[in-house]
């Protein structure tokens, strides 16, 4: 089953349309995605089970798995890099098959958790390439034994036009700009110089094709990696924003939030974490409908990052509420600016409501205290603001 949110033309969730597609239709789609004659794609779902494999005894039996396999040495590396990245590629071996092999993946849209892979044989990429190169090796050993089997049997006579003319081929194979020259008689030498001429013409031009070839594949190359990073800006923005106010969701803080405390642990810098929740809201929505109340929403989160510093992190946790983390700073300094805040939306037009505020909860992280119970001790504190009256701002704690 996969579901696709609705977007209006302002991005906002209007709907969700959801299909059901038998595995056997996936498979029969996937088998179409090749990246070269003998590749094939696969699928897995969150939990790394196999959706869609052209190995039918793997589906939904087979899991990916991140310890060493003797059957697949060095997959288990590439499973890790699905864990920490959205796209990507690796090299593994297949011991039953004794092949080398690369895969490439992919995190699927709109289904958190799979993942798409393209496995493809190392040799098969370079197939065409080694083939042309064999090729014109091949040919050119040919005409040197051809050219060195005639020498032999000339006479003493003719040796120094057949010195030049090993001298012109030599120049001409090692300089694709340099051409035979035809030496202009009718004997066997005129014969074979014009054969050399031609031969090695054709070697050029050969070669021409195969530069060509293979700047046209390094173009190509170029030009999907240029769309991969702009996918992979694209898939970064949609994974750390709230589609709504555009700040921070909760995934990206989470994220950055461990990154945070350990600078603060590094350098013994004071953090504090603020929880702001937005004073009856859905009242707001009750009376005046949901588009207004994400026009709110909006305006609010404006206000926040106009009123922060930019190495604060602001994360709209979840409906009407934000979590604001401050580095270098205790809730005792932080306090004064977060009711300059609150009074200073109080006082705000926020048409069509007569009057918009909030109520917070802080707390200065302790040491070696676990993110949870930070926040924990900051939403009690903000359950406390709430229970006493709202529009106010709770202090769990004062540090410094």
């Amino acid at each position: 089953m996969v579901g696709v949110p609705i977007l209006d033309t302002q991005n906002n969730w209007i709907g969700t349309l959801a299909v059901a597609v038998p595995l056997t239709i996936i498979s029969a789609k996937l088998a179409e995605i090749k990246l070269a004659k003998e590749s094939y794609a696969w699928l897995t779902d969150s939990n790394g089970l196999m959706v869609s494999h052209p190995n039918k005894s793997f589906i939904m039996k087979n899991k990916l798995s991140m310890t060493e396999s003797a059957d697949y040495p060095g997959f288990y590396k590439i499973v890790r890099q699905t864990k920490l990245q959205n796209d990507g590629y690796g090299r593994y071996r297949d011991a039953k098959l004794n092949e080398s092999k690369i895969v490439t993946f992919s995190k699927v849209d709109y289904l958190p958790g799979w993942t798409l892979f393209v496995t493809t044989k190392e040799s098969e990429i370079f197939h065409a390439i080694y083939t042309i190169m064999y090729d014109v090796l091949v040919t050119s050993i040919i005409l040197m034994v051809i050219f060195l089997l005639l020498i032999s049997e000339l006479s003493n006579r003719i040796t120094k036009p057949i010195v030049q003319l090993t001298k012109d081929v030599k120049a001409s194979v090692k300089d694709k700009k340099s051409y035979l020259k035809i030496i202009d008689s009718d004997d066997e030498i005129g014969q074979l110089s014009k054969a050399f001429h031609d031969s090695l013409q054709k070697i050029h031009l050969h070669t021409i094709h195969l530069e060509q070839m293979v700047n046209h594949r390094t173009q190509e190359i170029t030009d999907k990696n240029l769309l991969l990073n702009q996918q992979n800006e694209k898939l970064e923005q949609l994974a750390s924003k709230d589609p709504l106010t555009l700040l921070y969701n909760r995934r990206a803080f989470s994220a950055l939030v461990d990154k945070e405390i350990s600078r603060a642990k590094r350098h013994h810098f004071p953090v504090t974490l603020v929880i702001l929740d937005i004073d009856y809201f859905k009242k707001i929505n009750d009376e005046f409908g949901h588009n207004v109340g994400d026009d709110i929403l909006c305006r609010f989160a404006d206000e926040l990052s106009i009123n922060m510093r930019k190495e604060n992190l602001i994360c709209r946790w979840g409906g009407e509420e934000f979590v604001i983390l401050i580095p270098e700073a205790t809730s005792a300094m932080v306090f004064k600016h977060i009711e300059e805040l609150r009074q200073k939306i109080s006082q705000m037009d926020f048409a069509p409501i007569d009057k918009l505020t909030f109520s917070a909860g802080m707390a200065t992280l302790r040491i070696e205290e676990p993110f949870k119970e930070w926040f924990q001790r900051a939403d009690s504190a903000l359950y406390k603001a709430k229970g006493s009256g709202r529009n106010k701002i709770v202090v769990d704690d004062i540090i410094g």
